[in-house]
């Protein structure tokens, strides 16, 4: 088998205007990326701030709230006879 030489014909080069204009349009995509990342990352600091206010006061007042007495319901002792039969019939007695 014989190798053949391929005929090289002289490649073009880009343009430098071109060339300037596709390095710019890169440059531009990459720091609008950049920023909108950054300006994201603020959103999110902040939303994270806002939650964490809200859950502090939701755990201040929960905690007011079960010092309160009043949302303590009182128990009430429990007068049925088939309470008390059960009972004792579980602690062995008759």
């Amino acid at each position: 088998m014989e190798i053949h030489a391929h005929s090289h014909t002289p490649r073009k080069k880009l343009d430098p205007i071109i060339s300037g204009s596709l390095s710019c349009c890169f440059l531009r995509s990459s720091v609008d990326f950049w920023a909108e990342n950054l300006r994201e990352h603020k959103v999110e600091r902040h939303r994270e701030k806002q939650y964490m206010e809200s859950l502090v006061e939701d755990l201040k007042s929960d905690t007011l709230m079960l010092e309160d007495k009043k949302y303590f319901p009182q128990t009430e002792q429990v007068n049925d006879d088939r309470f008390i039969g059960y009972n004792a019939q579980f602690n062995g007695q008759k």
